[in-house]
């Protein structure tokens, strides 16, 4: 079984429109343990979603600054490299998601290059 981590962290709109590529997922692989960390208003409607296995939700805007906000990202880093993912998809151009998208721990990561920063991408 492969696990593929899909990190999206817009709005629920945007989620909407990532359920699709997420539903083609498990079409293919349905073996695949698909988790998906998501902002919190977004998370109620993926945990209805039966393609996904596995919801995390990732701070909110006003919850990134600061020592918690750090705190929380690193729960979400040391709990994706318990996991061990196969594969990391960012799906959006959101440069903390870029940023710690490394230090996950999955071999393959893709991505968007936003403004130079998708190096931690290859």
């Amino acid at each position: 079984m492969s696990r593929v981590v899909f990190v999206k962290l817009g709005a629920v709109g945007d989620m909407v429109q990532c359920l699709p590529a997420l539903k083609a997922l498990k079409r293919r692989e349905p073996d695949t343990h698909l988790t998906v960390i998501t902002m919190k208003w977004s998370a109620a409607l993926l945990s209805m979603c039966p393609e996904v296995d596995e919801v995390i939700s990732a701070p909110g805007p006003g919850e990134w600054k600061g020592l918690t906000g750090i705190a929380a990202w690193l729960k979400i880093i040391l709990n994706m490299r318990r996991l061990k993912p196969d594969l990391l998809v960012i799906g959006h151009r959101d440069r903390r998601a870029m940023k710690t998208a490394w230090a996950m721990g999955a071999p393959v990561r893709v991505g968007f290059d936003y403004e130079g920063q998708g190096r931690p991408l290859a």
